[in-house]
Parts: structure tokens; sequence; C-alpha cells
């Protein structure tokens, strides 16, 4: 039987290829546990491909010092590939520090991308450019224990209750992907989980469904002006990383092809479209920034819910120049319950901002009214994330696209 394995190559800073044997596993292991400092990797899209033969894939143990159970999963092992990147050698964060709004305002650009997560009192940011060097914080907000993730090859960013059937778990990044989305790992059971999806797919807890927490993609400015008594995660928290700068120069160019994809791309849209995904129920709906951005209001019913896909630019990339804050302007996307009050309201674009047809207060991208009768309401996040094209088209194959309704 054979069993493939598609190696990236991982320039590190001492510019040495990492390679893989064709001959045995024990060479997996190795490169697994080679210690690599956060903040060193550059993103090479060249790639070479090593078979491995087995008699016995069903048994073949791809790092024999892990504790994953590889006889309980729901995929096939062929599937994963590994980055070279040891386990945790894109260094997880365990209960960080934060810091006010008003002294990261020193720090972030306005134009800057964040992960805001809201919970009770309690509003955080955490800036991209910071999530790409890390991947995965570990945190209580309000007694909830939650994983932070941001996969930058795929663009998908998700929050988890790391809390399952009264276990709390803590989640690293394992060094492996799948379909270009990178496994998070939990160190109690070791296993392998999928970022994307918050599924389990190899070890003790296979097909563990993780619980999403709503969080939402937004520019720096409009957290801060929503949540001036907010919080966000320090760039303290590993004072040798430059933050500034991104390992993913140009990753983002509409012709690049995706890095650690082996799969076949849905030609519905080009690879590197950025979407906003939404799935509930079995059902799948694809918002793509083409429309989004020229629009900058979408009214839809989604699975039997009034929702709302909102856009705005002035919002950079961070998987452009490799000095972060010279990156090109993208764009963001956000998505809310549009029923407020038992009221559905409809949202367009007035010059440059969002208001809604019924009372015409203005909305930020935060989903809160800064002006009008209805100032100071917060519109419930719709669970969603921004994502690569051929990244939410692999997890969910069976996924509508929206398209503007014709003029009749």
């Amino acid at each position: 039987m054979s069993f493939k394995i598609v190696k990236p190559l991982i320039i590190s800073v001492t510019l040495a290829v990492i390679a893989v044997s064709v001959n045995a596993c024990s060479e997996l292991k190795s490169i697994n546990n080679e210690p690599r400092e956060t903040g060193s990797v550059e993103v090479s899209t060249s790639q070479t491909e090593t078979t491995i033969e087995s008699s016995d894939a069903e048994n073949l143990i791809l790092f024999d010092d892990w504790k994953t159970n590889w006889l309980k999963k729901s995929i096939d092992l062929t599937e994963l590939t590994t980055t070279g990147s040891a386990r945790d050698g894109i260094m997880p964060l365990d209960d960080p520090v934060s810091e006010p709004v008003a002294t990261a305002n020193t720090w972030i650009m306005d134009k800057e991308p964040i992960l805001a997560l809201v919970m009770g009192d309690i509003a955080k940011a955490y800036p991209l450019k910071m999530m790409i060097r890390h991947e995965v914080v570990n945190e209580m907000i309000n007694d909830t224990p939650v994983a932070v993730t941001f996969c930058p090859l795929t663009l998908s960013a998700a929050v988890f209750n790391r809390e399952v059937n009264g276990q709390t778990f803590d989640f690293g990044t394992s060094g492996l992907v799948r379909k270009s989305n990178f496994l998070i790992w939990d160190r109690q059971t070791e296993t392998l989980w999928q970022q994307l999806t918050g599924r389990a797919i190899v070890g003790d807890l296979n097909n563990t469904q993780l619980t999403r927490i709503p969080a939402l993609v937004t520019s720096w400015k409009d957290f801060k002006e929503s949540y001036p008594d907010g919080i966000v995660l320090s760039n303290n928290t590993s004072p040798s990383t430059d933050y500034n700068q991104t390992p993913y120069v140009a990753y983002e160019d509409k012709n690049s092809l995706p890095f650690l994809f082996h799969e076949s791309l849905d030609n519905r849209l080009p690879a590197m479209e950025r979407v906003v995904g939404i799935q509930s129920d079995g059902e799948s709906m694809a918002f793509p920034f083409s429309i989004l951005s020229k629009v900058g209001a979408i009214n839809y019913t989604f699975a039997g819910k009034d929702i709302t896909a909102l856009f705005s630019p002035s919002t950079i990339s961070v998987l452009d120049s490799k000095i972060i804050g010279e990156s090109k302007d993208v764009g963001t996307a956000t998505a809310f319950y549009r029923t407020v009050d038992n009221k559905t309201l409809n949202f367009k674009k007035s010059k440059e901002s969002i208001i809604d047809a019924e009372t015409g207060s203005t909305w930020s991208m935060t989903g809160v009214a800064t002006s009008g009768p209805l100032q100071g309401t917060q519109l419930q996040a719709v669970e969603h994330s921004i994502y690569f094209w051929f990244a939410w088209a692999a997890f969910y194959p069976e996924t509508l696209i929206y398209e503007v309704p014709e003029q009749g």
C-alpha cells in the first residue's frame, strides 16, 4: 500500500531545507522534533513529493513519540501533510497578557485586521499580525475556557469552547495540515482536531465536535470605536517576535496557488477569493467579497433565519507585503442576525456608512448601532468567518454561492 506525503520546502532562519527520507518513519519523527523559533519561518511554495511504502497503512504510526491513537480516525491518514514544523513549533499562547485599547493604539494601525471576541461584558481584540505567529491562544474569558485560533493558509479564524463533557482541554499547533488547513492537538489526549471545523479527526476523541463561539474579523479602528473599554492581546507576550512583518509574503496574490493543498479546486470562484462562509443544519453559503465589496450589505434568509452580511474597505491583509503596514487594502466582512425587537431590519450602503432602511440608524462592522433611533443596540453575530474560497469549498463542497438577484 502506498502512503504519500507531500512535503513543503520550509526555509528556516538558517536557510536549511528540511527533507524527508523515503525509507523510514523515524525521519518524520526527527523532523517533527526539530526546534524552530517562532517568527523565523519563511514560507516557500515549492514542493517535493515523498512516497512511503507501508504494508498496513491502518497501523502506520507517523510519529512514534506521540501518544495519539492513530487507529481511531474519521479520515484516511494519507490526507495528512507535515509542514516540517515541530509540534508547537509555532508557539501557542497560554493565558497571555492583555492590555487596554488606549495603550494598544500605539502599536496597532487603524487599518490592521483583528479578531474580535465579545463575551458578556468583555470585548477582546486579537491582532491577526500576532495570530499568524502563534495560531492558537488558550485562555479564560468570563470564566469560559476558550481557544482562539487562526490558520493563515486558509484564512480561517475560529473561537472554540475548550470544555468537552466537563473536561477542559489545552490546544497547540500540531505541525500537520489537511486540505491546507492546520490541525490543532490537545495536550490531554493528543487527539488531532481540524481547525476550520472544530471536529476531532484522529485520536481518542475522534468525531467529537468543539462548540464554536461567534467572533468576527474587522479593523482595529472599528473595534476601538465600538469597544473603547475593550482589551487587546498584548504584544509584550513575545517581545522577541517582530509582529509587524509577515512570513506569508504575497500569499494572497490572486494568481497564487493554495499552499499544501492537493485536492481538486472548485472552479466556481477563483481559489484565493475571499468569502464569508456560513453553515448551519447541513446548509452552507458563501458570500463572495467580489459581490459584497460592490453592494456593501446583503440581506438574506439562511436556514430559516434572517441574516445580513456587511462589507467595509479600509482593512489590510496580513498575507501580502513583508511589512504588514504596507499591505494592500482587502476590506473585511461580518455577518449578523438582523432581527431587533421582533422586527426584521434591511441593511444597505449609504455613502460610506451602513444604515437600516427601517429606522435610518447607522451601524458599525461590529454590529453596533452608532447613531439613530437604535443607537447602542448590538446585533447578535452569526457563526461565520472569512475564508479563501478553495478552503471553504473543500470542507463544504455542497455550498451555495450568493448571487445578486436579477432585477425584474
